[in-house]
């Protein structure tokens, strides 16, 4: 795309590429590149369980404190899809203002990625036929289908285009209205998780594809941008990004402490609820914050890597599950830092050559 347009990308792509690197209006926003390459790198590790499985994967151990597994997994990996949200509709507010079409070219932009790449997966898993059957059942079980991707990792594409909606509604609420309004999502996340370990059957309310999940994200992208203003962070004080890390310890601590239970199994691969958690709220505003306070270029390798997130984390879940099954009668003599090193290289060769076929908004 042209350097002087803002990308469009999800969340994944750098804005303004043309404006001045100083603080200021227009600022060109150096440590988001970093960041998404950081992100982009712990979806991968998050899905191929670079360090293994830990207690809370096992149904008959779903309680006890947490390993070293556990936590590098839920509260350092798991820390990326909520981080991408936030930084996805924190570039959306930025570049709102003055564009009266913003969220109608917003909305199917992410409605035609969302097509073209659950469209991609259901073909290569089935063929035609497969991507047919789809369309062929009950209309609320298609629907539900289709708001949840089936549970890929495309659930990210229909979970920011509602967000993005609800992000760029609240634009609009006073500042008092937008704190009410950001406190009443994180409550609702203590709900959802009361919910789901008193009852078994809503279970769903802690599923990994749950939108409800992420609505703290919408409010906090729109507090943090009238905060931090165009420029960048670099004036807040450090004591807020410590703050924002003690709140996610302590808020983990109590997590570890009561969340873990079997009922989570019911949609997703642990008894801890991999999104439904309010330490991961402050992870990510903790992140945000520190990535914004970057004020130089990083390497080229970082920015290449950066700007490929959309392409990894779109292409590795093909790789994963195309390629995977012939590796199974070798991997159990591979290391699984290995095989998150292959992937990741597999599906950045996949980026290089498909943006020479592909129109780079999709990847």
């Amino acid at each position: 795309m042209a350097s002087a347009q803002a990308a469009e990308g999800p969340g994944f792509e750098e804005t303004d590429t043309s404006a001045s690197p100083s603080p200021g209006p227009g600022a060109r926003l150096h440590g988001l590149e970093p960041l998404r390459a950081l992100l982009a790198l712990a979806v991968i590790a998050w899905h191929t369980r670079v360090l293994g499985r830990s207690a809370v994967g096992d149904p008959g151990r779903s309680a006890g404190p947490p390993d070293a597994v556990a936590l590098f997994n839920y509260q350092v990996l798991c820390v990326a899809v909520p981080a991408f949200f936030l930084v996805s509709l924190f570039l959306y507010v930025r570049r709102r203002a003055g564009r009266p079409r913003a969220l109608r070219e917003r909305v199917g932009y992410l409605a035609s990625l969302y097509a073209f790449w659950m469209g991609a997966f259901l073909l290569a898993q089935g063929g035609l036929r497969h991507l047919r059957r789809t369309f062929e059942g009950d209309p609320l079980e298609t629907a539900g289908f289709l708001l949840t991707a089936g549970g890929t990792p495309f659930y990210f594409l229909v979970c920011l285009l509602l967000l993005t909606v609800v992000a760029d509604l609240s634009q609009r609420a006073s500042a008092r209205f937008l704190v009410v309004l950001f406190v009443g999502s994180l409550a609702l996340l203590v709900g959802q998780q009361a919910a789901a370990v008193t009852w078994k059957q809503a279970a769903y309310a802690t599923a990994y594809t749950n939108p409800a999940n992420f609505l703290p994200y919408a409010f906090l992208a729109v507090w943090l941008h009238r905060r931090v203003g165009e420029g960048g962070a670099h004036e807040l004080p450090v004591a807020w990004i410590l703050a924002a890390a003690a709140a996610s310890a302590a808020l983990a601590a109590i997590e570890w402490a009561w969340l873990p239970h079997a009922n989570h199994f019911g949609f997703n691969d642990s008894a801890l609820p991999p999104y439904t958690r309010l330490s991961l709220v402050a992870s990510s505003g903790a992140v945000l914050l520190l990535a914004l306070r970057i004020r130089g270029p990083a390497n080229a390798a970082v920015r290449w890597v950066g700007g490929a997130s959309l392409g990894l984390y779109c292409l590795h879940p093909f790789v994963m599950s195309l390629v995977h099954p012939y590796l199974a009668p070798i991997r159990g003599g591979w290391d699984r830092g290995v095989f998150f090193a292959w992937v990741c290289g597999v599906s950045l060769a996949g980026v290089a050559v498909l943006r020479r076929i592909l129109r780079q908004r999709l990847l």
